[in-house]
């Protein structure tokens, strides 16, 4: 399920009732119910929402309606139909060089209007745009490297990936820590790889390709001591063909769309892209691919 059906189906549940309870997030998006959270959370944060324990429910109440228009406002602004040839970017619309990439809470959206019009010569667009446009704009294959893959991310672009696998797109994944990773950061990233092969699974008729490398290590003077150092991607980027390279600190998870400042920027430039590219095969030659791993992961 998208994100922003999750989040506009709570804004309208808030809007008639005032109230949501976790129970009634459970009962209602079962595997999704995570997102929902998230985001209550972050609105209860901004002091949108208040949280409060009644006997064994945990109820989460709305106190700024004014508020909550404005963040699912911001939230849902710039987003574009996907899966029709209306919806997908052309070229033509594509930034004519290099264009400036930002992420604000989505309570700051106010100041970065601001700060757009104090620079009006400086080509901005937001995160989610950035990688929606690399993504609408391949035609045989896109390059990610995601350190921190999240399923509530692979939601917030469901559309856009389901259509880059009925298109039949290749899709190479560069991320860490599938093999030697634990805990809940992992298992997180494990069901996102997961639903994103389930996805590209049903699509293998129209040969899309979907390929998920690993890249990091953690190096030990001894195999029982703690690590004393890492060996990992860092880097964040979506790379569509040789046409259009986003580059920076934002990715794919729901923090970097809804709660973190993220900079980046978006190029077009020939010597750029093909530069970026390159810089991805660098790791993508040395990474271990963890197909099966996520298979295993896909059975539990």
């Amino acid at each position: 399920m998208r994100t922003d059906a999750i989040y506009e189906w709570l804004a309208d549940q808030l809007r008639e009732y005032a109230h949501i309870s976790r129970a009634d997030i459970d009962d209602k998006l079962d595997d999704n119910a995570e997102d929902a959270l998230f985001f209550l959370e972050f609105l209860v944060t901004r002091g949108v929402v208040r949280s409060e324990r009644r006997a064994d429910a945990m109820v989460y109440t709305l106190v700024d309606a004014p508020a909550l228009e404005k963040i699912i406002d911001a939230y849902l602004t710039g987003e574009s139909d996907s899966g029709t040839d209306a919806g997908r970017m052309s070229t033509d619309t594509l930034p004519t060089a290099r264009q400036a990439v930002v992420s604000v809470p989505l309570d700051m959206q106010p100041d970065l209007d601001d700060l757009r019009a104090d620079h009006p010569s400086v080509d901005v667009c937001t995160l989610r745009e950035a990688v929606i446009t690399v993504l609408q704009a391949a035609e045989n294959e896109v390059c990610l490297a995601v350190p921190f893959f999240e399923q509530s991310g692979l939601n917030a672009l469901l559309d856009h990936v389901t259509d880059l696998a009925a298109r039949g797109i290749d899709l190479r994944v560069l991320t860490r820590d599938v093999e030697q990773g634990d805990g809940y950061d992992h298992t997180n990233k494990c069901r996102a790889l997961a639903k994103l092969t389930d996805l590209y699974g049903a699509n293998q008729q129209v040969g899309a390709n979907l390929s998920i490398r690993d890249f990091g290590s953690r190096i030990r003077g001894h195999p029982n001591e703690p690590s004393r150092h890492y060996r990992g991607i860092h880097q964040k980027m979506v790379i569509a063909d040789e046409t259009v390279a986003y580059v920076g600190s934002g990715e794919i998870r729901e923090n970097s769309f809804l709660t973190n400042g993220e900079a980046g920027v978006l190029t077009v430039t020939t010597a750029e892209v093909a530069f970026w590219r390159d810089f991805f095969d660098l790791f993508w030659e040395e990474a271990t691919d963890v197909e099966k791993t996520v298979a295993r992961a896909q059975s539990h």
